[in-house]
C-alpha cells in the first residue's frame, strides 16, 4: 500500500483521511481547528462553535465589533430595531426574540 501521511499534533494521518468532521473537506492544505478528537475546517468550526450574528447569520469574528444581548450576538452594524431598522441605544425591548426600539 502506497499512501501519503501527514503529522498532525504528534499523530500520523493519511492525508486523504485528514478531513473536516462536519463537511468532509480534506484539510491537508487548509486552515483547520481541533475540538476534542475532531478536526474542522475554519468555516465549519466557526459555524458550529463560534458566535453567529442573529440578524445576518455571518460569524462574529474576534477582529470585528459585535454585541451580545439576551437574544443573541449581533455585528455592531446589524444591531438595530427589527421593526423599523432604527439604531438602538442601551435601552431596547425584546419582541418575539428580536430587539426593537419600542
Amino acid at each position: 500500500i502506497n499512501a501519503e501521511y501527514g503529522l498532525v499534533g504528534g499523530a500520523l494521518y493519511h492525508i486523504a483521511c485528514f478531513k473536516c468532521h462536519e463537511c468532509g473537506t480534506t484539510l491537508n492544505d487548509k486552515l483547520w481547528q481541533k475540538k476534542g478528537n475532531e478536526f474542522y475546517c475554519k468555516k465549519d468550526f466557526q459555524e458550529v462553535f463560534g458566535k453567529v450574528c442573529k440578524r445576518c447569520n455571518r460569524p462574529c469574528l474576534k477582529t470585528e465589533a459585535y454585541l451580545t444581548s439576551d437574544v443573541g450576538h449581533f455585528h455592531k452594524q446589524c444591531f438595530s430595531c427589527f421593526t423599523c431598522n432604527a439604531e438602538l441605544s442601551k435601552v431596547f425591548y425584546i419582541r418575539n426574540g428580536w430587539p426593537v426600539c419600542n
